[in-house]
């Protein structure tokens, strides 16, 4: 499989849209348009047809018709980025496992960043349980952004959600690369969970840690240290809706959370959030 790009988020060039063209994708289509105008970033944008095995013939007489009707609607997309002066190709495949065609695509194409929608919350078992976007992010893509349909990206203000762990630490590595090349991040809080009393303490420690890190690589937008007892995608969710962040960045892979499943902890941020959530994964693990 072909490597990754290693441009960190602060200098990002490529973004690949992944889309299905469902109303759900209406919020990912959109911020994939504004961050490539804000980062001057090339757009890729990805549709995959997923190929049913058992209905293999019958989708293969479907599918001429199926292309007409996509490609009609990733014209406009094509339009809207022609619009904004962003250099844009669209990629049509199909697939009997999306989520690897996806990651294929995105790294052809040495995308630095899949951008995704959410599909709503009322569907959160289906979330947890398969869809592409959780199943791209259990792959271990770098850098995974899952926005909910009506979400707009404010990147004045930023959650980081740490735990001390590698995942953590890589997060909050592209969250510094962020901040030195953005000049619209005023404020980042990063956020510590303390599941039990005891732990309240080493959550402390993380955040301040942390925030000297900012600090060593002077980093001028604000960094407040938070440590908050509780259950860690609740506090996480709330926190962000409490200081209405613009985006939520997390580590993939942290210490609650499981290597295959992608962990409860990121499934349960990604369905409760109000913002977009950006899921890092440490580089080298794929």
């Amino acid at each position: 499989m072909a490597s990754h790009s290693n441009h960190m988020l602060g200098k990002i060039e490529t973004i690949a849209l992944a889309t299905d063209g469902t109303k759900f994708g209406a919020g990912a289509e959109r911020e994939a348009l504004f961050l490539c105008r804000t980062w001057k970033a090339r757009l890729v944008i990805l549709h995959v047809i997923t190929v049913d095995t058992e209905l293999a013939t019958s989708a293969h007489a479907e599918s001429a018709t199926l292309r007409r009707e996509i490609r009609e609607y990733i014209g406009r997309l094509e339009r809207e980025a022609a619009a904004g002066s962003i250099e844009c190709r669209a990629i049509i495949e199909e697939s009997y496992m999306p989520e690897k065609t996806i990651i294929e695509l995105a790294q052809r194409n040495r995308a630095d960043m899949i951008v995704i929608g959410r599909h709503g919350r009322s569907s959160l078992m289906k979330l947890l349980a398969g869809s592409v976007a959780s199943k791209i992010i259990g792959l271990g893509f770098p850098r995974v952004l899952v926005v909910p349909r009506n979400a707009r990206i404010n990147v004045e203000r930023i959650l980081l959600a740490t735990d001390g762990s590698a995942f953590a630490g890589q997060a909050t590595e592209e969250v510094i690369s962020l901040a030195m090349h953005c000049p619209f991040l005023k404020q980042v809080f990063v956020l510590a969970v303390a599941t039990r009393d005891a732990d309240m303490e080493q959550a402390r420690r993380t955040v301040t840690g942390a925030c000297r890190r900012f600090e060593e690589q002077r980093v001028t937008a604000g960094c407040v240290p938070m440590a908050r007892p509780g259950k860690t995608a609740d506090v996480i969710t709330a926190t962000a809706r409490e200081h209405d962040v613009g985006m939520i960045v997390m580590g993939g892979h942290g210490r609650e959370l499981s290597r295959l499943l992608m962990g409860h902890v990121t499934e349960k941020v990604i369905s409760q959030a109000h913002c977009a959530v950006l899921v890092i994964e440490k580089q080298g693990t794929m």
